[in-house]
């Protein structure tokens, strides 16, 4: 599963954490929580332009609603 990752362990590396030796698997999970915070980050940036321009589009259609009810073309409140 790690090497789908893109993670190459040692054969060092994985009888240090078969064997339960102390840091061990800590420093895999350092790398693991690297590659995810790259990947993450990767994500979030592709997404960002088409969230921008979702806003924008909400934006305008909030805008043009605002101006057709201004022209009188929206439903009006009437007090007693």
């Amino acid at each position: 599963m790690l090497s789908q990752l893109g993670i190459d362990l040692t054969d060092e590396v994985i009888t240090k954490v078969v064997n339960a030796q102390q840091w061990a698997i800590e420093k895999v999970l350092l790398v693991v929580r690297d590659k995810l915070d790259v990947y993450l980050s990767e994500q979030r940036n592709s997404l960002r332009p088409e969230a921008d321009q979702n806003r924008g589009n909400i934006e305008l259609i909030f805008f043009h609603f605002l101006k057709f009810k201004g022209q009188g073309h929206g439903a009006s409140s009437t007090s007693e």
